[in-house]
């Protein structure tokens, strides 16, 4: 029987209006209420026995902060979103973790608008004085104008902003007198896909900052133009992404020549246009530690040109060679761009150089230098290179890479790495100047043509092989005719990796390429000693009776055991 219509029925409620009854019920409920608080308070004395309770609140603090920024995930929540209240999480673990994060103001100063107006007024009360870092998308909230209202109150202490929003909510806080921004240094601007606005003319609100002490500038998918300003001296960080509007070259180099102090400078996917014969005078960045460049070959080119940093900078640039050039501009324009780079790399030698070819995302050669000898079976995602050269192109990879490793100063290279570059043959005009390489790392297709680059004839048989096609021998390029010249005559060791030995196992084919790296290894024996170190991994048709016949001809063949025969066919 529901329980309602019982009481209804008889008439009868738990507690009789009785005064006796209520005192009692109230007397009651006052012991139970202070045994309640004795209780927590019991509870409260016995969590200050804890080791982490005993901590100064000072140091407690700290670690607050420190967890709140680690990369921890959650389970149930979104990493953003789960790393943004975990300062609330940790007010809700005990009464003194509470009273810490409360009186500690920096655990509150980082605000993000989407939490809307009533959390960020409260975020704003607890962070006190401390400098506030503001984020969020302000265009796609309903309640986003109320919440920046709040920021605009607090702006003097705003050091760092982060916004994604339109030109039209940008608009509603434009003013026409300037607003006091001392503390802020970081700015990161980001168009809202929302915004249906074209415009060149400064931004609405972002014009009347006055700037001064500006340090990071990032800007994405707004023009250049939406920041013509008359300096921003201070600038040490400046990143420019994305944008629908075309600019020119001369523009760019207008701006960074009021950046004297740059340490960081990204320019990423923007259509530049490169003026033929660009007269700009050179911009100097002296403090320039780190340059990214992503656009088309031309104004990479002319950027490169007229940018002049410290040999110290990283380098990583991004050349867009899918465009429909001509193939002797397009030649010239990657030249331009591997000589720009000569002049940068020449005073610190690049000592390990690594090639890798793809062609799962559209074709492109990635080239990767590093100013010491990193080590054969160490992780190298660790290691930020000392320049990265990527070029993606609708072209011939071999010649694409040719072209820029020719230019690029090679010379000191004692580690070299090929990967993904199939059948290729160029060696010895690609890589004709690394004298002193004494390693050698090949992966896959790209050891088809490193017999005929590695053998060396005497000089009587050069004269030989000069009069015959190069077609009859498996061993000829177009370079195997030099008299005067031998490919890698330093080189110690080589490490084969998932190459094919044979195309048919049980059957191999005439000039097999075990055949053709046999001989060439014998072909480079000096004063009667073998080849010092051949090291094979991951080998295709390769087992113990081809590691006894490598070992035959090397003083030291190692090999990781795994074998894979590949039944292929034959024609």
């Amino acid at each position: 029987m529901d329980k309602g219509a019982l009481l209804t029925e008889t008439e009868v409620s738990p507690f009789y209006k009785d005064a006796v009854v209520i005192e009692a019920r109230n007397d009651i409920e006052k012991k139970i209420s202070k045994h309640y608080t004795e209780i927590i308070g019991l509870k409260r004395n016995l969590n200050t026995l804890l080791p982490i309770a005993r901590l100064p609140p000072e140091l407690l603090a700290e670690i607050f902060l420190a967890y709140m920024s680690t990369n921890e995930n959650s389970t149930f929540y979104p990493f953003s979103r789960y790393k943004y209240h975990r300062r609330f999480y940790i007010a809700q673990v005990c009464q003194h973790w509470r009273q810490v994060a409360l009186e500690d103001p920096r655990l509150w100063a980082n605000i993000d608008l989407s939490a809307g107006p009533r959390c960020v007024k409260e975020m704003l009360l607890r962070s006190k004085k401390a400098h506030l870092t503001i984020s969020g998308n302000a265009s796609s909230y309903r309640d986003s104008s109320e919440s920046f209202e709040l920021i605009l109150a607090e702006l003097s202490r705003v050091r760092c902003m982060d916004l994604i929003a339109t030109r039209s909510f940008l608009q509603e806080f434009h003013t026409t007198g300037p607003r006091n921004v001392p503390c802020l240094r970081a700015l990161k601007l980001s168009r809202s896909y929302q915004d249906p606005d074209d415009f060149m003319q400064p931004l609405p609100f972002i014009s009347s900052l006055p700037l001064s002490n500006l340090e990071d500038l990032s800007v994405a998918n707004y023009p250049l133009d939406s920041f013509r300003m008359s300096a921003l001296p201070t600038l040490t960080s400046f990143s420019w992404t994305e944008s629908d509007v075309e600019w020119t070259v001369s523009f760019l180099l207008a701006l960074l020549r009021n950046m004297p102090l740059l340490r960081t400078l990204i320019l990423s996917g923007s259509p530049l246009r490169s003026e033929d014969n660009t007269k700009e005078p050179i911009v100097n960045l002296p403090q320039l530690n780190y340059l990214s460049i992503n656009c088309p070959s031309a104004p990479c080119a002319a950027i490169l040109a007229h940018l002049s940093f410290p040999a110290r900078a990283t380098t990583a640039i991004f050349v867009d060679a899918s465009t429909q050039l001509p193939t002797r501009r397009l030649i010239t324009t990657l030249e331009r761009i591997a000589a720009a780079m000569r002049e940068m790399l020449e005073s610190e030698p690049i000592r390990t150089f690594v090639v890798e070819v793809s062609t799962s995302a559209g074709s492109r050669v990635e080239l990767k230098g590093w100013t010491t000898v990193l080590p054969r079976d160490g992780c190298r995602q660790e290691l930020e290179p000392k320049f990265r050269l990527v070029v993606s192109t609708t072209y011939a990879l071999e010649m694409m890479m040719e072209v820029v490793a020719r230019k690029l100063p090679l010379s000191s290279v004692d580690y070299l790495q090929l990967d993904g570059v199939s059948k290729f043959r160029a060696w010895k005009r690609t890589f004709r100047e690394m004298g002193d390489l004494t390693q050698l790392h090949v992966c896959g297709t790209a050891a088809d043509g490193l017999p005929a680059a590695l053998h060396f004839h005497s000089q009587k048989r050069k004269k030989a092989k000069k009069a015959k096609c190069a077609d009859t021998d498996p061993f000829e390029s177009d370079d195997d005719f030099d008299p005067q010249f031998r490919l890698f005559p330093r080189l110690e060791y080589i490490r084969l990796e998932a190459v094919q030995f044979s195309k048919v196992y049980e059957a191999p084919e005439d000039e097999a390429f075990i055949e053709q790296f046999e001989r060439a290894l014998k072909s480079r024996k000096y004063r009667r000693r073998k080849f010092q170190h051949v090291d094979i991994l991951q080998a295709i048709n390769f087992a113990e009776d081809e590691h006894i016949r490598l070992k035959d001809v090397v003083q030291e063949c190692t090999w990781d055991g795994s074998v894979e025969i590949d039944p292929g066919h034959e024609d």
